[in-house]
């Protein structure tokens, strides 16, 4: 085998310095890339051990990641626990378990809705509710809202006036009959403005819809010499 092809195989080769005296000096090894071996081969080697590197701390990350959701994980799963009934007496007041769900409700038939104003137990959403149809209702407010499942005066102007009502006019935000919704309304010379609030016409609501010299007592909607 030649010279040359002998230093191809070597990477490291022995370079002897002599200090002081003939052969009595220190032996060191310079790392010299043999032929065929670049510098730039020598960096991708660098190179690799880095990636490997990365790829392991990336691995450690993501492992402390999945610990940590496992962990809140298994604490929303106790907190559910911990809210679940099995039964009434788990429950505050006049609450029932409802089994499906393991969840305290409000009701689960009308028998648990004892009050006068909301006899009727919504399933699905178990709450208490006034009425699903007419019948339900009763007296002054004999008329059912599907909407809010209320009893209420009126749904349209006509239920007014074929009513004994304060007025010809249903504010239906709020189911009652009253007299006015502007000042249009108002056609009885005395008491030409309305007031929204009450939905009632007034003879005034301040002091310039009164006669000159009288002030508007607004909580009586009258004007006075006072």
């Amino acid at each position: 085998m030649s010279r040359r092809r002998r230093a191809r195989r070597w990477a490291v080769i022995p370079i002897l310095l002599f200090l002081g005296g003939c052969g009595d000096g220190p032996v060191v090894y310079l790392d010299v890339p043999a032929r065929g071996m670049d510098a730039g081969s020598v960096q991708g080697d660098a190179s690799g051990d880095d990636d490997d590197d990365d790829d392991d701390d990336d691995e450690s990350e993501e492992e402390s990641e999945t610990d940590r959701d496992d962990s809140q994980s298994g604490e929303q799963q106790g907190e559910t626990s911990d809210d679940r009934c099995d039964s009434d007496a788990d429950c505050e007041s006049d609450d029932r378990c409802e089994p499906a769900r393991g969840e305290c409700v409000e009701c689960l038939a009308d028998a648990d809705c004892p009050e006068d104003d909301a006899p009727r137990c919504l399933i699905g959403q178990n709450e208490c509710v006034a009425c699903f149809e007419h019948s339900d209702c009763e007296g002054e407010s004999s008329l059912c809202d599907s909407g809010s499942m209320r009893c209420v005066e009126c749904l349209a102007d006509a239920d007014c006036a074929a009513s004994d009502g304060d007025g010809d006019l249903c504010d239906t935000d709020e189911g009652e009959c009253i007299e006015c919704r502007s000042d249009v309304d108002c056609t009885d010379l005395e008491d030409p403005v309305c007031d929204l609030e009450e939905g009632e016409c007034a003879e005034c609501l301040v002091d310039d819809d009164c006669p000159f010299g009288l002030t508007c007592d607004s909580g009586e909607g009258e004007c006075s010499a006072g």
